[in-house]
């Protein structure tokens, strides 16, 4: 999967607007809207795609805190082992 179909998955699985996903990329909405369109050839770069997996993984943890569940980094974990 190239960069452009993983921001678009990205951005489909995390339900953003082209507004919500420039503002949490820190993008113009101009760029996000060429970075989405198949038709334009923009790239995003790798710095946006991990902006959008860490706003995947900033919602995992939260779902999981909600359910009553901690979370921790594994390091944390091996020094309690």
């Amino acid at each position: 999967m190239n960069r452009k179909q993983e921001f678009r998955r990205l951005k489909k699985n995390l339900a953003l607007s082209l507004e919500e996903t420039a503002a949490l990329t820190g993008k113009s909405f101009a760029t996000v809207a060429a970075y989405a369109s198949e038709m334009n050839v923009r790239i995003p770069p790798l710095a946006v795609i991990d902006q959008l997996n860490a706003e995947r993984l900033r919602r995992s943890i939260e779902t999981v805190r909600a359910a009553g569940y901690d979370v921790r980094p594994a390091s944390e974990l091996s020094m309690h082992a």
